[in-house]
């Protein structure tokens, strides 16, 4: 089921993705990769929030909603503030 909380997480992981991806494959170090950086760690920490907002759907759950993939949104938000 579509829910907000999903179409939301859907609406930043996307462009996070497409940025990642371009970020990866051109110069580094221009303005322009700065400032696509910046975008691309506010949407991978949004992205990593929201995820926390949806319930595990497969495998063992604790507490009755997190899973194993809830995992990779702590390690998200542990390591991009780093970056």
């Amino acid at each position: 089921m579509l829910t907000p909380v999903i179409s939301l997480h859907l609406a930043t992981v996307t462009p996070a993705a497409l940025i990642g991806a371009y970020l990866l494959l051109r110069a580094k170090g221009t303005p322009f990769h700065r400032l696509l950086g910046k975008a691309y760690m506010v949407l991978m920490l949004t992205t990593a929030l929201l995820s926390l907002l949806i319930p595990a759907a497969v495998g063992p759950q604790l507490l009755g909603h997190f899973g194993a993939i809830h995992l990779l949104s702590l390690l998200v938000l542990y390591s991009v503030p780093g970056a």
